[in-house]
């Protein structure tokens, strides 16, 4: 893999994980409880999309070759305006900005060659970086505050609620972009077959994704599930994937991005609170239905960067 898609997967990674640190929580807790030192979820999300545009906009102008027009920030003094100017913003708004924000930034990045993204840049009041330090910053960034999210989640112990749509929709798209980020690491000739988790390859593991969430999807259009025991689900899964096994890594990737398009879409139709019964012997919320299927995404993306890091692990 190139350093460029070890970078993409730090960021995609990151973002995964803080999004589903935030499933579970009821809207108006979202908006009104304090996570840390004035910033509700709602102004934290505010505030991590507010630093992806400020890099993505400084970023703008070292490429238009306008570096004098950087000017120094004292990050109190900017995070206290931030903080201020995002004081009545609720979830749904911070998850459309921090989504447009980041889309931005990865734009911006993307027309950057790779000479330009190492080279140092000097800037008056700081040692001079390169310009992938700001990119790693943005997955540091996003690290630090899923921290400070657990530790509140920690302490506070908040009972779990179905959550705002808002919140789902944007964690099951930063999952399917990690899984994507993740598996891009592994050599193109080598996705179909190569084993990662036990025998299943990166073309398995995000089959297996999408080939869950199109149960999914059916459950929710049906408007209940068929119960389901653990051998059950070993038998499935060993079924789907076996039906795979021809599949192209390029077809699994399409049928991933259906996959959570057509959840979501089943999850619009129905009110989040509406009962399905019979899951495994027990009703459930279709919130909750859909938020599991988020959960289950995001295991696989850990399961895929441990796979990963042990790989290079055995080869070093």
């Amino acid at each position: 893999p190139t350093w460029r898609q070890q970078l993409l997967a730090l960021m995609a990674l990151e973002r995964a994980r803080l999004l589903g640190r935030l499933l579970g929580l009821d809207e108006e807790l979202l908006n009104r409880e304090e996570l840390f030192e004035g910033h509700t979820a709602a102004r934290l999300l505010a505030h991590i999309a507010a630093w992806d545009r400020i890099h993505e906009e400084r970023l703008a102008l070292v490429l238009a070759g306008r570096t004098e027009a950087l000017v120094s920030l004292d990050l109190d003094e900017q995070n206290a305006r931030l903080l201020a100017s995002h004081e009545n913003w609720a979830v749904g708004q911070a998850v459309r900005t921090m989504g447009d924000a980041r889309e931005q930034f990865l734009a911006t990045l993307a027309e950057a060659n790779d000479a330009q993204l190492h080279e140092p840049i000097d800037l008056p009041w700081a040692d001079a970086l390169p310009l992938r330090t700001w990119a790693v910053w943005r997955a540091r960034h996003d690290a630090g505050h899923r921290a400070d999210i657990e530790r509140w989640r920690h302490t506070s112990e908040p009972a779990w609620r179905i959550g705002p749509r808002s919140l789902l929709y944007a964690a099951l798209e930063a999952s399917h972009d990690a899984l994507v980020a993740l598996a891009a690491l592994v050599p193109e000739r080598e996705r179909e077959d190569r084993p990662l988790v036990d025998e299943w390859s990166a073309r398995d593991i995000l089959g297996h994704v999408a080939d869950w969430e199109q149960y999914g999807e059916a459950c929710l259009r049906a408007g209940g599930m068929d119960e389901i025991s653990d051998s059950d689900v070993d038998v499935w899964n060993a079924a789907h994937a076996a039906a795979r096994r021809d599949d192209s890594y390029e077809t699994v990737v399409a049928a991933l991005e259906q996959s959570g398009a057509g959840l979501l879409a089943a999850l619009a139709e129905r009110p989040s609170g509406m009962s399905l019964p019979n899951l495994w012997g027990r009703d459930m919320s279709a919130y909750a239905w859909a938020e599991g299927y988020v959960e289950h995404a995001l295991e696989h993306v850990e399961m895929l960067q441990a796979a990963l890091l042990a790989h290079l692990l055995r080869k070093g």
